[in-house]
């Protein structure tokens, strides 16, 4: 296409380590009373796509494309809270994309004009800590947490949105 499609594709598979989590413990040393002390000791897993593509139509005018798709979840959220295992990271979208039109011509009388449009859209997108809403039994059942309760709240999500803009300079 003489060089006038670019595109990046990708994809990712991470662990971050060192996720700031809620461990218990044991104040003073062989007492049975555990404390809920934070420390750097959790972990995520990442994975996910990226596709970004641009593609020059005229000498004025071009497109750009982009899509990513992010599965994030917690593999360990510290002994304090047992059952945000595998749920999702707040904050992060699952999905987002955009597609953008641009027409900027660089001669004759419309010469350092240019004008776009675009179109984004964010999926909605986890807003809780993913041990929100959990309530656990106040003694230890055999070295664990037990929950008692939970009301869900670690389910909340920000409503997916999407935005349309448009520009001139």
């Amino acid at each position: 296409m003489d060089g006038k499609l670019t595109f990046t594709v990708s994809g990712f598979y991470a662990t971050r380590e060192n996720v700031s989590v809620a461990q218990l413990v044991e104040t003073p040393q062989g007492s049975g009373t555990f404390v809920s002390v934070n420390v750097r000791d959790g972990n995520q897993l990442v994975r996910g796509a990226e596709l970004d593509v641009n593609w020059r139509m005229t000498e004025a005018t071009s497109l750009t494309v982009s899509f990513g798709h992010v599965y994030s979840v917690y593999t360990d959220f510290g002994s304090a809270n047992p059952l945000a295992v595998g749920r999702k990271v707040q904050s992060v979208s699952p999905q987002n994309g955009s597609i953008s039109l641009r027409y900027g011509p660089r001669t004759g009388v419309l010469k350092n004009f240019s004008t776009n449009i675009g179109v984004t859209h964010v999926a909605a997108t986890p807003g809780e800590a993913p041990n929100a809403g959990d309530t656990y039994f106040p003694n230890l059942v055999n070295g664990q947490r037990v929950l008692q309760r939970t009301n869900y709240q670690w389910q909340l999500e920000t409503p997916e949105f999407t935005l349309v803009s448009a520009g001139a300079r």
